[in-house]
């Protein structure tokens, strides 16, 4: 064996390290591109979850301030419709005050307001519906020094007990029943 004989050897031995180590350094380097890309997948997976979750939370979040929103919108609305046909009823009570009905709406006040007084008790009316209430043995009749839209107060004969059926209070202790009739009423046209 010469020395180019070795040297041949040599520079093939070198040669085939040289692939080798080439060889096993790329496998190295696609195995560490693989771990890569698979916790890159992995880690943008997670992102991507923890975005659509933070997404969908985000949306129920702003659907339920809406819908509350869109609920209190609604009863004030329905409030405001409330309070303006019962304003409309009061503005309407000195009307009513001259119809026939209340005539007789009057006489029934009465007859209840004596019962519930006793005998010599005072029934404090309007001017204009002096003439609609007859003085009687049970009561007495006077006019009111305040001002209502028709009805009557009532005090007893020793001063200890009062009623008030004037419109105004009437309509006042009826104000939830005239109100959860016109939620009926909204309600049912909603539909």
């Amino acid at each position: 064996m010469g020395l180019e004989d070795i040297l041949e050897g040599i520079d093939r031995t070198a040669k085939e390290n040289a692939k080798r180590i080439t060889d096993e350094a790329e496998l190295e380097a696609n195995r560490i591109r693989a771990d890569a890309d698979a916790k890159a997948r992995d880690i943008t997976q997670d992102y991507s979850s923890r975005a659509e979750s933070d997404a969908k939370q985000l949306a129920t979040r702003e659907l339920s301030k809406a819908s509350i929103a869109a609920k209190m919108a609604y009863s004030m609305r329905v409030n405001e419709l409330i309070s303006a046909a019962i304003g409309s009823i009061r503005s309407g009570l000195q009307k009513y005050a001259k119809s026939p009905t209340y005539k007789k709406l009057l006489a029934v006040l009465a007859d209840r307001a004596a019962s519930e007084l006793g005998d010599g008790c005072t029934l404090y009316v309007q001017a204009s519906d002096m003439q609609l209430i007859k003085n009687g043995g049970a009561f007495a009749a006077a006019q009111a020094k305040e001002k209502f839209a028709g009805g009557l107060k009532g005090v007893s004969a020793d001063g200890k007990q009062e009623v008030d059926y004037t419109l105004e209070a009437i309509l006042d202790g009826l104000h939830g029943k005239i109100a959860l009739e016109l939620m009926k009423q909204i309600k049912g046209s909603k539909k």
